[in-house]
């Protein structure tokens, strides 16, 4: 019986997830981005480049020894971070493309 109170403990000491680590990196840059967007510098899309470029830059570490797995996850980081940025991109575009109709 003494492993089921284990349970939970194992869940908050594994590493992140590459992918989960990838994601809160992506949506940490572009609430910046957001953000710095929407202040008071003339409205939505019209930013400082420098606060708005300084402020969002994000970087990844990955490290190990050789032969762990450092090209193959780099290139899982790369190919899920190009993913969402053309998802949003597609969104955007479709946005603009549609505007909500009014009856």
């Amino acid at each position: 019986d003494g492993e089921d109170n284990n349970a939970g403990k194992d869940n908050e000491e594994l590493p992140p997830h590459v992918y989960a680590l990838a994601d809160a990196t992506y949506r940490s840059m572009m609430l910046k981005l957001d953000v710095e967007g929407s202040g008071s510098g003339g409205g939505r899309g019209v930013r400082s480049t420098s606060s708005a470029t300084s402020g969002c830059d994000q970087s990844i570490l990955v490290s190990g020894e050789s032969g762990a797995g450092k090209t193959v996850t780099t290139k899982f980081i790369m190919q899920y971070l190009a993913t969402l940025s053309q998802r949003c991109a597609e969104a955007k575009e479709g946005n603009a493309a549609n505007p909500p109709r009014s009856k």
